[in-house]
């Protein structure tokens, strides 16, 4: 479905909790069968957790690692990571926003990426991965103004008026 899904980690350790976390996403909500897991020869593959519960599930899912050093063999995604990149980075620019956003970029990049016309799939990713087109009323300027209501128990005391207050929009929970 060329659908992306992006999931950040503090430390490479942490890559076998988010794998196994996604399948069991893909899984539960969607009801998806993961059959092949391709990946680099990191950390993840060579976990004893992983593999382990790739191999319990039925049917196990396959565990299909690329030569190391060899991105063009994982082309795919190496692309689409670079696009995403680049996106994320034209953003920042764009917004004249500092670095510490770039992870707010990447999300919504990923996101603009999973909402716009494929040529593979003729279609969106967005509709063939949940069977619904999107909605696109939401999309916004990353790094634009704008508005957030406050709920009355948000609003300081002593003023009647502040019913917003003003943020950047930097993307979607």
């Amino acid at each position: 479905s060329r659908w992306i899904e992006i999931r950040f980690i503090r430390t490479k350790s942490d890559a076998t909790k988010q794998a196994v976390s996604l399948i069991s996403q893909l899984e539960n909500e969607h009801g998806l069968s993961v059959a092949q897991y391709r990946a680099d020869t990191g950390e993840l593959l060579t976990s004893n957790q992983f593999v382990e519960f790739c191999n319990n599930k039925i049917p196990p899912i396959e565990i299909s690692p690329s030569p190391p050093y060899t991105k063009e063999m994982n082309g795919l995604a190496e692309r689409t990571i670079r696009t995403i990149k680049q996106m994320a980075s034209s953003m920042l620019y764009e917004a004249d926003l500092p670095d510490r956003f770039y992870k707010y970029a990447i999300l919504y990049s990923s996101a603009i990426k999973n909402r716009v016309w494929h040529p593979f799939l003729e279609g969106v990713p967005f509709e063939a991965f949940l069977d619904k087109p999107p909605d696109l009323h939401a999309i916004r300027i990353f790094g634009s103004l704008c508005s957030l209501y406050l709920d009355p128990a948000q609003r300081r005391r002593m003023s009647t008026r502040n019913t917003s207050e003003f943020g950047l929009f930097l993307g979607y929970k």
